[in-house]
């Protein structure tokens, strides 16, 4: 009697919690409770550096806007280019994106794999 219960104690504990996900799915950003950028105030330094020396020189700005899976590790990975203001951007913004870290997307209480589009600013401050 005890083991029927046991069985069934971790059955309820399993749909209270949903299915598993899968490991190689990729969810959307309204499927999951989203990730968070663990590392910003790092990474806003390293940029610094990333920010093209011509573009930085002329006083040019841009944007672009990069499309990107957070792993259950909560790191980037296939990072592409969705559009970007100035084509001298690009590659420095994949290389950020390479530095980030995040607290991984959530699903039935499992980090799991989440696909997102995000703009990456640049921007000159003047101190």
């Amino acid at each position: 009697m005890r083991i029927v219960r046991l069985v069934f104690s971790a059955l309820a504990f399993a749909a209270a919690c949903g299915p598993p996900p899968e490991d190689d799915r990729v969810f959307a950003l309204n499927q999951v409770e989203p990730p968070r950028l663990l590392n910003d105030t790092v990474l806003a330094r390293v940029m610094e550096g990333l920010y093209p020396r011509d573009m930085m020189a002329a006083g040019v700005e841009g944007e672009v806007e990069v499309s990107f899976v957070i792993g259950p590790n909560g790191v980037p990975r296939d990072a592409a280019v969705l559009r970007s203001t100035r084509p001298e951007f690009e590659a420095p913004s994949l290389e950020a994106v390479k530095l980030m870290r995040f607290k991984p997307a959530i699903r039935y209480r499992r980090p799991v794999a989440v696909r997102v589009d995000q703009p990456i600013h640049w921007t000159l401050v003047v101190e």
